[in-house]
């Protein structure tokens, strides 16, 4: 299958799914679940049958030594289980995306009062690309992002049940635990958008000690076993950088919205762990958890502007942004190996 055919592929099931959501958002009665289900079936069809991603070889050698070895292979619980519960390849690949596509619409869900469908549309164009290549993980960031919606309610149990829910497919996932700390720390540095641009740029230099200090935890050795070399990989950046830009040119930043702000500051966190991979490869992972937070930023930063006419300017100017991206992100840079849809 040619990249032209496989973008039409793309382009129709985003289509339909976006379609189904927007239909799905305006039927408050019980016709609102079946839109709903068809938004979130198709994208999971689209996942069931492509033959693509980087990881994808990766993950059916996964998925047959987790029939032969069960648990002794050394994959997180969940996904041990899931893997078992699967009667093929297509199985897996079927369920992985349906507990992706659920989790990220309860999520969504749970943690929006308004601008949904723009949630969706950026679930759709950005993260359900990157899910391609690494389906385990963005599979835990949905999670976390419902665990962040318990945190902000003060359920601390339930946030934390659900960070440990994430890990069982990702052990990443743990590293959230932190959450309810930054979030505090937000509140009393006044300057921390100004620290957090500094540490981008000085982290890479602390690198060596960093890594020392990330091989003691074992678990993440294999990660970690690698020289550290100067590989100057902007792109990611380039992805964050967008969100931050609209943040501050809307001035949505003057306002005391705490749930924009935590999402704000939680986002962009990501910028020095990006800077950081640049020397120590494996925090490029670390990064995804804040960057999946984009589908929370956006949607509050347009739901906090007053003026109609802005705000239809700034949902314009989103929905180019996305479209841009997605089209040199992932059909022309192809970062996710998601071109051509079958290889």
């Amino acid at each position: 299958m040619n990249n032209i055919i496989s973008l039409l592929v793309y382009m129709l099931s985003f289509g339909l799914s976006y379609g189904a959501y927007h239909i799905a958002q305006k039927n408050m009665h019980r016709k609102k679940n079946i839109y709903l289900f068809v938004a979130i079936i198709i994208p999971v069809v689209l996942l069931t049958f492509r033959r693509c991603g980087t990881d994808f070889h990766t993950y059916i050698q996964y998925y047959y030594g987790i029939k032969i070895y069960k648990f002794s292979y050394g994959i997180e619980p969940l996904w041990t289980i899931l893997n078992l519960f699967s009667p093929s390849e297509r199985g897996m690949l079927f369920l992985s995306g349906f507990c992706f596509m659920i989790f990220s619409a309860i999520a969504i869900e749970i943690n929006l009062k308004e601008e949904k469908r723009l949630a969706w549309k950026i679930l759709l164009l950005v993260f359900l690309s990157f899910f391609i290549n690494i389906m385990r993980q963005m599979i835990a960031c949905s999670i976390v992002l419902i665990a962040y919606a318990f945190y902000k309610k003060g359920r601390k149990f339930w946030f934390v049940f659900f960070v440990c829910l994430a890990a069982l497919f990702h052990k990443s996932a743990l590293f959230m635990m932190v959450l309810p700390f930054l979030c505090g720390c937000f509140r009393y540095l006044q300057y921390y958008d100004i620290v957090v641009y500094a540490l981008s740029i000085l982290l890479p230099f602390l690198s060596r000690n960093i890594l020392n200090i990330l091989q003691k935890f074992s678990w993440y050795s294999r990660y970690l076993n690698h020289e550290i070399v100067l590989e100057i990989d902007p792109k990611f950046i380039i992805c964050m950088l967008p969100a931050v830009i609209i943040y501050y040119i809307s001035g949505v930043q003057k306002k005391k919205a705490k749930d924009l702000k935590d999402a704000f500051h939680i986002f962009i966190l990501g910028l020095p762990l990006q800077t950081l991979s640049w020397r120590i490869i494996f925090l490029d992972r670390m990064s995804y958890y804040n960057f999946y937070f984009m589908i929370l930023l956006l949607p509050l930063i347009i739901s906090q502007i007053q003026s109609s006419k802005y705000k239809l300017q700034y949902k314009r100017l989103i929905n180019i942004w996305l479209i841009i991206f997605y089209f040199f992100a992932f059909y022309i840079g192809n970062i996710t190996d998601s071109y051509p849809y079958i290889q």
